[in-house]
């Protein structure tokens, strides 16, 4: 058989090749299967800044964008691989195999990367995706430089894009942390004072351990255990750690009891907030909360919330407040343990925001994300934010 460079469609039906092309395409599954999703986690800003350079789109809008340009590539290089991988099917074979393949495995990835089957809305990007790229993997799959460029661009683009700031001591710190609250579960009220127990519990045990030590790693450690147990599993699952089995029921029993403003919403949208700030950045924590109001905002969502806009930024202030500097890490344990803490020591008041917000109505009325209504309500929340202890 003649052996020749990768450019010839020869090599790439040769065994070894072959082989190469199967591990990139079980590896790749794994990859988009067990690491975070792309949605918008940590899109570069250079990307954004690409986006921006095209389109004259906000900041949010321009991560949104390139977020979901991430998630394209992502799995149609899924789409491309499972084409390569079928070079000795015959082409009317191959096509139709590759497509119903490329759009199995989307579908498998997602439903192992979320933990449940995925909804339509879901598949929208993914599913499509993945049968463009099964085409365009058909089309250039007798170009091996090709291949190999597609896979290194790809995969650059996603650990670029799922990259987190989490350290193996403060995952362990920030386990040791879960398991003392709900150790503590017992005397954490519910109600709005069940919020400010566990934040006492949380920054008390902070304070213990970091004494004549830097306060910093403490006060994360807290941040983000209190993310886990009140705002989401995924903040978690976004760190590439798992919840211990036997934290199910108790942080269950907690997020059900504890409220914030008398809603049991808002913890979660503060501390995932929080929690995200310590292990990616205010960036990209915003870009998530704001993402995800303006996918509420389409028909079958619960609607643009300025409420829930309150809360996240409350929970990036307080996250930002509290892991600035030393001094600053220091004054926020000294303040939680020296007062009787409330709401209005970290969270503005929410009432009289707008919320339920369909898109069609949020930019007709307040002109979307840009619009002049709009900044009014941002600049009143950021006013109300200005005035709170434990956010300056």
């Amino acid at each position: 058989m003649k052996f020749i460079l990768p450019v010839d469609l020869e090599f790439t039906r040769s065994s070894s090749v072959n082989a190469a092309i199967y591990t990139c395409l079980i590896a790749w599954l794994l990859a988009i299967s067990f690491l975070p999703d792309p949605r918008p986690l940590g899109v570069p800003d250079i990307a954004v800044q690409a986006v921006q350079s095209i389109a004259a789109m906000s900041d949010p809008t321009s991560r949104l964008v390139a977020s979901m340009t991430l998630r394209v590539i992502t799995f149609g290089v899924l789409g491309v691989l499972t084409a390569f991988g079928l070079t000795r099917v015959k082409l009317r074979w191959g096509i139709p195999l590759g497509l119903a393949l490329a759009v199995a495995f989307a579908v498998f990835s997602q439903w192992i990367n979320y933990g449940y089957f995925p909804v339509f809305a879901q598949m929208k990007i993914s599913v499509p995706s993945a049968i463009a790229g099964v085409l365009i993997g058909f089309v250039i799959r007798r170009s091996g430089w090709a291949l190999i460029g597609l896979i290194v661009f790809g995969a650059s683009l996603f650990y670029w894009g799922t990259s987190i700031r989490m350290t193996d001591d403060l995952e362990a710190t920030a386990r040791l942390m879960v398991q003392h609250i709900l150790n503590q579960s017992d005397e954490i009220r519910s109600g709005d004072e069940g919020f400010a127990d566990a934040m006492n519990q949380a920054f008390i045990y902070a304070e213990d351990n970091s004494h004549r030590t830097d306060p910093l790693p403490s006060n994360k450690a807290a941040i983000l255990a209190l993310g886990i147990i009140f705002g989401d599993d995924n903040v978690a699952k976004i760190a590439g750690k798992k919840l211990d089995p036997e934290w199910q029921e108790p942080i269950a029993a907690l997020r059900q009891g504890v409220t914030l403003r008398g809603r049991s919403d808002i913890p979660r949208h503060f501390w995932v907030s929080a929690g995200l700030v310590v292990i990616m950045d205010e960036t990209r924590a915003t870009t998530i909360g704001t993402s995800k109001e303006l996918m509420d905002s389409i028909p079958g969502g619960s609607g643009f919330s300025f409420v829930d806009l309150a809360a996240n930024r409350a929970g990036i202030l307080f996250a930002l407040a509290a892991t600035r500097n030393a001094e600053a890490a220091k004054a926020t344990q000294k303040y939680i343990l020296c007062n009787t803490i409330g709401a209005d020591d970290f969270c503005p008041e929410l009432k009289d925001l707008p919320e339920g917000l369909s898109r069609d109505k949020f930019q007709a009325d307040y002109g979307g994300l840009a619009g002049r209504r709009t900044k009014e309500f941002m600049a009143t929340i950021d006013e109300r934010m200005a005035k709170l202890p434990l956010l300056k």
